[in-house]
């Protein structure tokens, strides 16, 4: 009764899209439309740093990719590349437990900066080369997105709306699926190239700006309120 009224479903990316189309009933009169949410961000200037800086934003969860990204700088560890890695976000409290029995055992725990939650990501975003972002399931992530308007190095997995990026023509390591050793392989890779990107970063930062526009978001809305 209620969605056969429906005229659009709205997604903000193809993955949800096509979740939606496969979840939600559709009407005889509804069309699927795929509009991408503005990211209104600061702008980041970057900070002088001489050690390896490594970032992960986000709710401290199961799947949310902090077990995967902490594993995976064991490869930095082992092959003595000294580096700080800062994790921003709060912990989900049945979680917390389970997370940080795991992170006592890290040889190289010193090196983890649990920032925990903080309203000031942009001062983070400024001191960092690498976002590590290994999620296991997003949406779209304002987190990558901003990391990639700030200019670092990024690395996913293969799921979710990470593909899309990359259809788009976004530059950034994606990793198997949960694969933890390809994860690795792919982080010292990153770390190994990390003086040869700025041609990549440009046109990430350029490709953020005209997809992810406040206005084209709101062209969009206009041509289907219309």
């Amino acid at each position: 009764l209620i969605y056969s009224k429906v005229n659009y479903h709205v997604s903000i990316c193809k993955h949800l899209q096509k979740n939606l189309e496969y979840i939600i009933p559709f009407g005889e009169n509804s069309k699927s439309v795929l509009i991408y949410s503005s990211l209104e961000s600061k702008e980041i200037q970057k900070v002088p740093h001489t050690k390896l800086a490594l970032l992960h934003v986000g709710r401290i969860a199961r799947g949310k990719g902090q077990y995967d990204a902490l594993e995976a700088c064991r490869i930095l560890y082992e092959n003595n590349i000294d580096f700080i890695f800062y994790i921003v976000g709060g912990f989900e409290e049945k979680y917390k437990d389970e997370f940080m029995n795991f992170y006592e055992t890290l040889e190289y725990k010193e090196k983890i900066e649990l920032v925990g939650f903080t309203k000031d990501v942009e001062s983070y975003l400024a001191k960092s080369d690498i976002f590590l972002f290994p999620s296991h399931g997003e949406g779209l992530s304002n987190a990558f997105l901003e990391a990639l308007k700030a200019g670092l190095e990024c690395i996913s997995y293969a799921n979710t709306s990470f593909p899309e990026l990359k259809e788009l023509g976004f530059k950034f390591e994606v990793a198997n699926d949960k694969d933890v050793n390809d994860l690795k392989k792919k982080l010292l890779f990153t770390v190994e190239k990390l003086e040869d990107n700025k041609e990549k970063i440009d046109k990430n930062i350029y490709l953020v700006q005209e997809y992810f526009l406040q206005d084209k978001e709101i062209l969009e809305y206009l041509k289907i309120l219309n």
